[in-house]
């Protein structure tokens, strides 16, 4: 038996077809792979299921994007966590 268990993650706005469904066909490899580092390194074993509006901000770089500023959205990731 599993407990679902929701986490927050901000990430960039043109992430979320990739994210979410896993199509890659909107960004190149390299971009993929880039998300694919990205969310092993911060988020490993987390299910994107779902996104928020897309907002600006300045401290895109903070959460993957390479530029100064751009869209961030609030993704929402479930990890299962086994229960006895």
């Amino acid at each position: 038996m599993a407990k679902l268990n929701v986490v927050s993650i901000i990430a960039p706005a043109y992430w979320a077809t990739y994210l979410m469904n896993g199509d890659a066909s909107g960004i190149g490899d390299e971009e993929a792979a880039r998300i694919d580092r990205f969310m092993a390194k911060h988020y490993p074993h987390v299910d994107v299921v779902d996104c928020g509006e897309p907002y600006f901000s300045w401290s895109f770089d903070m959460y993957g994007g390479d530029a100064e500023g751009g869209d961030l959205c609030e993704y929402a990731g479930l990890i299962a966590e086994a229960i006895a």
